[in-house]
């Protein structure tokens, strides 16, 4: 049951444009459920999910803030949150992603993440190798159902600058 609930959350936008394209079907062909006032309302309704969907970032990093100093040789502790709590059961496999550098033409190489799972916050730790450049390197949080799929939530961007 509970990955049912998993795929639905995860693929809500696409069972809201397919719910779209049902409705829109149904209106064309003046189906007699169209006369109903449920029906006019559920454009709006899909429209709230879709908008909510993506405003709405359940997974945060709380610390550290965006705009954070570091030091090439630091370690950088990262902790991350699920709101509300349930999607921790839904999304056990969360990690730190750092796709790439603002800064340079490529991920750096040589930072490793470790962490701890804990259930409501969840703790990281981002090692800065010590030859690293100066620059501005960013980081999301992910979280999905297992670790080698594609993640179901990201949070936004967090910006960490290296001096």
């Amino acid at each position: 049951m509970l990955k049912v609930a998993a795929y639905c959350y995860e693929y809500s936008l696409f069972l809201a444009a397919g719910a779209m394209v049902a409705w829109t079907m149904l209106v064309a062909r003046k189906h007699l459920v169209t006369r109903y006032r449920w029906f006019r309302l559920a454009p709006l309704a899909l429209a709230g999910l879709t908008f909510g969907k993506v405003l709405f970032h359940p997974i945060v990093i709380v610390s550290p803030v965006s705009g954070t100093v570091f030091h090439p040789g630091e370690k950088v502790p990262v902790s991350v949150a699920i709101h509300p709590s349930f999607l921790t059961a839904l999304f056990p496999a969360v990690n730190v992603d750092l796709p790439k550098c603002w800064t340079c033409k490529s991920s750096p190489a040589g930072i490793a993440v470790s962490g701890v799972l804990s259930g409501a916050l969840d703790h990281f730790t981002i090692a800065l190798p010590k030859d690293l450049a100066p620059g501005v390197l960013v980081t999301s949080a992910v979280a999905g159902m297992n670790g080698s799929m594609h993640p179901a939530m990201r949070s936004r961007y967090v910006e960490l600058v290296v001096k």
